[in-house]
């Protein structure tokens, strides 16, 4: 009895002491990180360090690390302006090109699944323009791959409107964590080719010389419908225009006209900066004469020193018509087709002096008919190279 009440105590006593040994080296480790200042909070924080000791190995940040969102760290169009998220700074950036390509660099390698057009868009003066294309860039210094894309849009932007881009909260890096929704708003510019879209937009990028009172302009095509004018000075010739600086190739499109009666014309006209429209200018236009009875494609020169210069006078017969003027060098070459696409030379003026490199570029349209309205419905103005002054 006794030994066994004596192994009892002696197991007890090994026992107390194995559990006072490990509750006083818990208080005193605590005790030590606390007077040499490395410890955690009072009331255990010498325990949650030592879990965050534990956890916080390579492997332990690994799983438990706390992803950063992607930003937008760049916003560029074609010409490599750069837009701010911040609408306040963004007054007249972007332009109205042709075609339109932007590109937006992020932060994080992007998801291609969440890049898509139903997650981003563009209104302009409220409608929305559609995307041709969205494709991810390779920035080859860096080797980073997808974080560069390229946006397309199907078309030119309507010009001198407010547009407003919106990249959504559901475009996701490839950890998938989603990107902060963020809006950029800017101004288009003028564009040298033109649609006739707005009548906001012509009256800011064309200057109109001679519309007569009673002729009216409307828009979507330009439909241009002029009363009876005189057109045998400067001071009654209708012309719209924008300024050139240098070599141009120009497309005119007429898609339809009223030619039935009097004397007709509409056509394209370079002149001096400031314009000389029965002077110092040349011409290629469709002339409509009802005396006698055809309408011609015509090619002429006006000079101050020389009496008129009429190089062509071709019949044309159809419905549409391409009107083209080229200056290369001050020679000046004009074309006409029916197509847009096979085009027959019409005449080349070598010797145009007077009209130096910043010039007047545009459409003349005037009517001798006393009988009634000419209408004409001139669907674009196109630069096929070349460019107005300040305009892309």
């Amino acid at each position: 009895m006794y030994k066994v009440f004596s192994r009892f105590f002696i197991l007890f006593s090994v026992l107390c002491i194995f559990a006072y040994a490990i509750g006083c080296g818990s208080s005193s480790t605590s005790t030590d990180d606390d007077d040499d200042g490395t410890g955690g909070d009072a009331g255990g924080g010498g325990g949650t360090e030592e879990v965050i000791e534990a956890e916080g190995t390579d492997e332990g940040d690994e799983f438990f690390e706390i992803g950063v969102a992607p930003t937008i760290t760049k916003f560029v169009d074609s010409d490599d302006t750069e837009l701010s998220d911040n609408p306040a700074e963004n007054t007249t950036r972007l332009s109205a090109k042709t075609t339109n390509k932007y590109t937006v660099t992020f932060s994080e390698t992007m998801n291609p699944e969440s890049l898509t057009s139903e997650n981003f868009y563009l209104f302009c003066d409220g409608t929305e323009q559609s995307m041709a294309s969205i494709e991810a860039a390779t920035n080859g210094e860096d080797d980073i791959e997808n974080n560069e894309w390229v946006i397309t849009m199907d078309d030119q932007l309507p010009q001198y409107a407010e547009c407003t881009l919106t990249f959504g909260e559901e475009i996701t890096d490839m950890d998938n964590f989603n990107l902060e929704e963020v809006t950029y708003v800017w101004n288009t510019l003028c564009a040298s080719s033109t649609e006739f879209g707005s009548e906001g937009a012509f009256e800011a990028c064309w200057t109109t010389v001679n519309i007569p009172s009673g002729a009216t302009l409307s828009y979507g095509s330009l439909i241009m419908n002029f009363t009876p004018v005189n057109s045998s000075t400067d001071a009654d010739m209708p012309f719209i225009y924008k300024l050139v600086n240098g070599d141009f190739e120009v497309v005119l499109y007429v898609s339809s006209r009223n030619s039935d009666e009097g004397t007709e014309e509409i056509g394209i006209m370079v002149s001096t900066e400031e314009p000389g429209l029965w002077i110092n200018s040349v011409h290629v236009g469709l002339y409509y004469s009802a005396g006698f009875g055809d309408e011609n494609v015509y090619s002429n020169e006006y000079d101050t020193s020389t009496a008129q210069s009429i190089a062509t006078a071709t019949t044309f017969t159809g419905t549409d018509l391409y009107l083209k003027m080229k200056r290369e060098d001050a020679i000046y070459t004009t074309s006409r087709s029916t197509d847009g696409k096979t085009w027959t030379q019409d005449a080349q003026f070598t010797d145009v002096a007077q009209i130096h490199d910043v010039a007047s570029l545009g459409i003349y349209g005037a009517t001798g008919n006393t009988n009634g309205d000419f209408s004409v419905t001139i669907d674009s103005f196109t630069f096929e190279s070349g460019n107005a002054v300040d305009q892309d």
